[in-house]
């Protein structure tokens, strides 16, 4: 049987990645299904190097009266005869974690009876398309943005980190106010290009927002990851996946002094 189904994600940036590899395991799994997903303008190029129908939405995810009209903004024309989904790990109290996103999908296909169901051993990662970007030696991806959620509040002062470690280039995610031969602003850099710039450095340090999720491809699955000041609970994406959660300054320090001092 073929199936049409209507998936949409009100969410922020991160959550929309994080319904990537699903939607590549669904359409290996049924081939013949046919998918539109309805997202924020602002978001659309995330999906659109997949074989799906992407429907721009305006507004601001990080407006709450923007993600509760979301779906009214949406013409019923563009889904007559799909069935909708949402695809929010919210709705089920689900993290991070890629079982939890293929429960989610699952799930949803429960409450609509549909006979469509995605195996979670089948592991996937969050596979950006690929772009040319220039990286250097020793390079550390740092995501220092705000956080929309505020699950992290931690601040990286990043000109300390420049002086205190010379040898290491850092490339930021989000804008400094200084100049520094080993800082690389990156913060106009999208989301596509930044995953690209991680899978070419050494290690990752972040606060788990979309900078830190678009890091969560196949060829960084080996790589240190370093979430700081998490606050909610928080599940790795596998069991091989190397994100630690740390909270504090002198444990920044700590990981970056060997790299420093390495040649």
């Amino acid at each position: 049987m073929s199936y049409k189904l209507f998936l949409w994600l009100n969410q922020g940036n991160g959550d929309l990645l994080l319904t990537i590899p699903v939607l590549e395991l669904l359409l290996e799994s049924y081939p013949d299904v046919d998918v539109k997903f309805a997202c924020y303008e602002s978001q659309a190029y995330f999906l659109e190097h997949l074989p799906i129908k992407v429907i721009p939405v305006q507004g601001n995810f990080m407006d709450i009266p923007s993600r509760e009209n979301f779906f009214k903004k949406i013409d019923p024309k563009l889904y007559e005869g799909y069935i909708p989904m949402q695809l929010w790990g919210g709705l089920y109290n689900h993290n991070l974690a890629w079982k939890d996103q293929v429960k989610t999908f699952n799930n949803q296909c429960k409450e609509n009876n549909l006979d469509i169901y995605l195996d979670d051993s089948q592991l996937r990662f969050v596979e950006l398309p690929k772009v040319d970007v220039e990286v250097v030696d020793k390079a550390v991806y740092l995501e220092n943005g705000f956080t929309v959620s505020g699950h992290s509040f931690f601040h990286f002062d990043v000109y300390k980190l420049s002086l205190m470690f010379p040898r290491l280039n850092f490339y930021t995610t989000f804008p400094v106010n200084f100049v520094a031969k080993n800082v690389y602003d990156c913060s106009k850099m999208n989301l596509i290009e930044l995953s690209n710039v991680s899978k070419k450095c050494c290690l990752m340090l972040g606060k788990g927002s979309a900078p830190y999720v678009c890091t969560l491809s196949e060829a960084n699955k080996d790589k240190e990851k370093y979430l700081f000041g998490f606050r909610y609970e928080f599940k790795k994406w596998d069991e091989s996946d190397k994100t630690v959660l740390l909270n504090t300054e002198k444990e920044l320090f700590d990981i970056l002094r060997p790299i420093n001092r390495s040649k």
